[in-house]
C-alpha cells in the first residue's frame, strides 16, 4: 500500500474535509489548519520506516496495521484536545467544537492540563475518574464530571482511512 499516494475519502458518513470545513468560519491568522488524516499518513510512514528497519525488510501493511491498532486512538485523542484548545483546527474535526477550552473553566486550568494529560495518554473518561479516586484529587467530582462533559473525548470518533476493518493483528 502507497500511503504517500493515498488520500482519505469522504463517503459522506465522516465529517467534510475539504474547503467546505472552513466555509463560513473565521479562524485567527495564527491557527494552524491541519488535516488528522494527512499526519497521520506522515506518522504511519515513520513508523513503517522504523520496523521496516529493525526487521531488515519493508513491513509493508503488518507496520500499517500495527500503527493503527496500537497509536490510532492515542493520536486522534490528541488532536482533538488541541482542537479544543483552539491550538490547531483540524478540518476532520467538529467546527463548533474548535476552541472550545479556551476560555473554559478559568479557576480551574490546573486541573483541566491534568484531565488533558491523561486524555492525551488514550484513557477515557473512567480512567480520569480512577486517576481522582487513586491520588485523592480533592475537588469536587461534579467539577471533574462537567470538564470531562465537555470535552468528550468518546464523541471525537474518526475511522482511520487506512484499511480494511481487521481482527486484533498478532505482533
Amino acid at each position: 500500500m502507497d500511503l504517500e499516494r493515498m488520500s482519505p475519502s469522504n463517503d459522506g458518513r465522516e465529517a467534510c474535509y475539504t474547503a467546505d470545513a472552513l466555509a463560513n468560519f473565521d479562524l485567527p491568522p495564527d491557527v494552524p489548519t491541519r488535516s488528522v488524516f494527512a499526519l497521520s499518513i506522515n506518522e504511519i510512514n515513520v513508523h513503517k520506516w522504523i520496523v521496516s528497519k529493525c526487521a531488515g525488510y519493508d513491513k509493508g501493511q503488518e507496520a500499517v496495521s500495527e500503527w493503527i491498532y496500537k497509536y490510532w486512538h492515542k493520536f486522534l485523542c490528541s488532536r482533538w484536545i488541541e482542537h479544543l484548545q483552539g491550538v490547531a483546527y483540524w478540518i476532520e474535526l467538529d467546527r463548533n467544537s474548535w476552541g472550545n477550552l479556551k476560555e473554559a473553566f478559568p479557576n480551574d486550568r490546573e486541573l483541566l492540563g491534568q484531565i488533558l494529560e491523561i486524555l492525551k495518554q488514550g484513557k477515557d473518561d473512567l480512567g480520569v475518574i480512577r486517576w481522582t479516586n487513586e491520588n485523592n484529587v480533592t475537588v469536587p467530582k461534579d467539577k471533574v464530571h462537567e470538564i470531562l462533559a465537555l470535552i468528550s473525548i468518546k464523541s471525537c470518533r474518526l475511522r482511520h482511512q487506512f484499511e480494511a476493518r481487521q481482527a486484533k493483528p498478532n505482533f
